[in-house]
Parts: structure tokens; sequence; C-alpha cells
């Protein structure tokens, strides 16, 4: 994010759509990142996934990718519980637990 010529970062959580091709990030409704997102929606960004360190190889996996976008909010209440299922489903064990 930028803001007058100034950087800013966030961490995000986030989820892929494959069938919509978007990426869905959740955050509060008001604050510094929707402040800026709403004077200058153009973002550049990261998604990572951390696979961990391989113990005994010195070496660390993970997959990660960069994106060049403009950010929207999602207004529909359907699309946002879409959104937030599939970001419980990508993380939770027990899914259905909480998506009910």
């Amino acid at each position: 994010m930028c803001l007058y010529d100034e950087p800013h970062l966030a961490t995000l959580s986030h989820e892929y759509d494959e069938q919509k091709n978007c990426i869905y990030f959740h955050c509060a409704t008001e604050g510094k990142k929707i402040s800026i997102f709403q004077a200058n929606n153009r973002v550049w960004g990261q998604a990572l996934i951390d696979h961990g360190y391989v113990q005994g190889a010195c070496d660390h996996l993970y997959a990660t990718t960069q994106f060049k976008e403009k950010v929207t909010f999602v207004e529909d209440v359907a699309e946002m519980e879409h959104a937030l299922k599939l970001m419980i489903e990508s993380l939770d064990d027990h899914p259905e637990e909480l998506t009910k």
C-alpha cells in the first residue's frame, strides 16, 4: 500500500478463490489500512505459504507469489460469508464446526 509516496505494509489473513480468480483479505472495517485503500486502491502484495523448516537439512520450505492489482471492497453479505468460509476451510482442522 502507498499513500502520499509513503509505503505501508500490512499482514492480512487471505484466501485465494480459484473459481473467481481473486484473493480475499480479511481485516477490520475501519482503521489505517482501510483509509489508505480508500485513498489509493492500488496494491502490490505477496502471499506466502510457510511449509516450515526442514530438520537436519538447513532448509526452509515455502511457496510465494507476488501480485499487483486494485483493491475492491466486498459489500455483498453472501460474498463476505463465502470468503470467510474459504478462509476457515483452508485453516481449520474441523471447519464444519465453525461454518454452520
